[in-house]
């Protein structure tokens, strides 16, 4: 039996999840009840350190030029070299943050081309709250049909298009949208990349990713591995940081919560995608398996098992 502490004299500051549930979470830990699960089958393979694939194109400016834009359009969150020119000073926190993201793209972007093949040349893809536009913009150069990528921040859009006419990247819009209401038109596939665990709508938000792909939505999130379906309720969130969401409040899956909620919504073939060799500290939360990237088919191809072999295999 848990006994919760009582309240301090002073009340309770909340800040977070852990400061409401601090003693829940303990008990599951020492109890060992939150020991990572896996409920959906596996699609497993070894993962590089890949670059956005934008980067290796040319660039339209001068040195100088990227500055000068750069500096116009401070702050950046990602760690990107942009022709020999840094977004962000390298040290110990971007050089692991740099890590987890090339960890990310090939894991999510580069195993969509081994899934799909050609016929990512005419998927329309939506990237939701897309940030400054890395994965759209890789997605596009790697020889996606058309991708479209909303943030509800405008000084994320203007990040995204700089980096679009940097590198000259045709098939590849970006406009401010928000993740509570999507474009009303349907899309190949939708991506959800780091953004469920920042709404205070997530059900909402997975029945309109299912209600608008064709094909299907890949889903990577921090998820809490607790022994039950739901959501843990943070709070203060800082909206000026601009990867946070819109609202100070926020509810945060558990993996089970995110399993259950992506099949409640309508998905019932579902895969996870982990790499086979990711043990390594330096991509964070994806070696304790507290960030899962599930690819969710609306209706799955007929050859959906090859598919998905090649995933594994890259035959």
């Amino acid at each position: 039996m848990i006994r919760l502490k009582p309240l301090p004299e002073e009340g309770l500051t909340i800040r977070n999840s852990a400061d409401v549930c601090h003693d829940w979470l303990g008990f599951c830990n020492d109890n060992e009840l939150a020991e990572p699960e896996f409920l959906l089958p596996l699609l497993e393979r070894p993962i590089e350190l890949t670059e956005f694939a934008f980067l290796s194109r040319p660039p339209t400016m001068d040195a100088d030029s990227i500055r000068t834009q750069l500096q116009r359009l401070e702050p950046w969150e990602y760690t990107l070299n942009l022709s020999g020119v840094e977004t962000r000073a390298i040290d110990d926190v971007t050089r692991v943050e740099w890590r987890f993201h090339r960890f990310r793209v090939d894991l999510i972007c580069r195993t969509l081309f081994r899934m799909f093949g050609e016929r990512m040349s005419a998927y329309d893809i939506l990237d939701i709250a897309c940030h400054c536009g890395p994965f759209s913009l890789d997605l596009a150069a790697r020889g996606a049909g058309r991708v479209c990528g909303i943030d509800v921040r405008p000084k994320n859009i203007e990040q995204a298009r700089f980096l679009q006419q940097l590198y000259g990247i045709e098939n590849c819009d970006f406009e401010v949208g928000d993740a509570e209401f999507l474009p009303d038109r349907e899309f190949d596939i939708i991506l959800n990349l780091g953004l469920l665990y920042h709404v205070t709508f997530p059900m909402q938000l997975l029945q309109q990713c299912y209600d608008r792909c064709r094909v299907c939505c890949v889903v990577d999130t921090n998820v809490y591995n607790s022994p039950f379906a739901g959501f843990y309720l943070a709070t203060g969130k800082d909206i000026s940081i601009s990867c946070e969401g819109k609202s100070h409040a926020e509810l945060l899956p558990t993996y089970r919560g995110l399993v259950l909620g992506m099949k409640t919504v309508g998905f019932e073939h579902i895969y996870e995608l982990r790499g086979s060799n990711q043990v390594d500290e330096e991509i964070g939360s994806f070696c304790t398996f507290n960030r899962r990237v599930l690819v969710a088919f609306k209706n799955p191809p007929e050859d959906v098992e090859h598919l998905t072999s090649v995933t594994i295999d890259g035959t």
